[in-house]
């Protein structure tokens, strides 16, 4: 994220108590991640959507900016998969059309492996064309 989306990162009510939650559930998805697959727990994330409440108050570029705060300080660099996994539950808890997207590429030697989500067929939360250079390899919707 830019330092220009950071310093628009607005303190809000419900950003103020979204952001702790968030942190939380980054944190329960790294020690979840060391016992069972992405998608049993993207399944668990499903069944959780029920219990967030803030999810109606913010727009998705939004949501994404929180998300990303969150990953930043559970994660700190390569926090990706963080930030997707907390996007694809604050979104899909309005049973919106949202999906999370791993995707990998190849470029000069390197393999690289990058997750995003997209809402409404609309990349949300990282550039669109820089996803682009990915393959993807899993959707879970």
């Amino acid at each position: 994220m830019s330092r220009k989306a950071f310093a628009s990162f607005e303190s809000s009510v419900a950003s103020v108590f979204l952001v702790p939650i968030l942190v939380s559930l980054s944190l329960a998805n790294l020690l979840a991640l060391k016992f069972i697959s992405l998608p049993q727990l993207a399944a668990i994330l499903v069944r959780l959507r029920l219990f967030c409440p803030f999810h109606r108050v913010a727009d998705p570029h939004r949501l994404a900016l929180i998300s990303d705060v969150a990953a930043r300080i559970t994660h700190g660099q390569g926090r990706c998969l963080g930030r997707s996994l907390l996007l694809y539950w604050l979104l899909g808890s309005n049973k919106d059309e949202v999906s999370m997207l791993i995707g990998i590429t190849k470029e000069s030697r390197l393999l690289e492996s990058h997750a995003w989500v997209e809402w409404r067929g609309e990349v949300v939360g990282d550039n669109p064309q820089a996803v682009d250079r990915f393959s993807r390899i899993l959707t879970i919707s």
